[in-house]
């Protein structure tokens, strides 16, 4: 955690990327579609494990790392038909081949969280509440505010114990004159 923002460790990612690297070893002949259906269920996993951090540029080059991989799989494996290389593999190509994205997943969640927090906005406004801003003159008018109910508390709390020390010295009094 950095000044109030998650993000993710450095160990985690190297050890996303061990997986990945794994799952796309040369050596290991599976067909295209397997390959594609084990890196997506890792980047499924991962992507909805991580969306709440604040982790766009790491999503990006995990993106990039595991296409990298993935085209590097495509071209050199043996039974593939696929032997133009990088060229004819493009993002887009990757992506119609059905391979996930990091950054799809965290752009959805955080249009989602966006459209759901317009629309509390919105019904508060509509029922004539005040929609919550982070306007910081609005927040220190409200730090104000508190200090003041703050401060009014105890001025009541003073003048109760003034009362009772006054009756007190009153009853006090009494009891000396009889």
């Amino acid at each position: 955690m950095n000044a109030g923002y998650f993000t993710i460790s450095e160990e985690k990612i190297e050890e996303f990327k061990k997986k990945i690297i794994k799952l796309t070893y040369l050596t290991k002949k599976k067909p295209e579609k397997a390959v594609i259906k084990s890196l997506n269920n890792q980047i499924l996993g991962f992507g909805h494990y991580y969306k709440f951090a604040n982790c766009k540029r790491v999503y990006e080059e995990l993106d990039a790392f595991i296409r990298m991989r993935l085209r590097r799989y495509l071209s050199r494996n043996k039974n593939s038909k696929n032997r133009e290389g990088n060229l004819l593999l493009t993002n887009e190509t990757l992506k119609n081949l059905g391979l996930k994205s990091l950054l799809e997943i965290k752009e959805k969640y955080t249009s989602k969280r966006k459209h759901i927090f317009g629309k509390i906005a919105k019904n508060k406004r509509e029922t004539g509440q005040k929609a919550k801003s982070s306007n910081w003159r609005e927040l220190e008018n409200l730090e104000l505010k508190y200090q003041q109910k703050v401060i009014l508390e105890q001025l009541k709390q003073l003048t109760t114990l003034t009362k009772k020390l006054e009756k007190r010295i009153v009853n006090l009094e009494r009891k000396l004159d009889k």
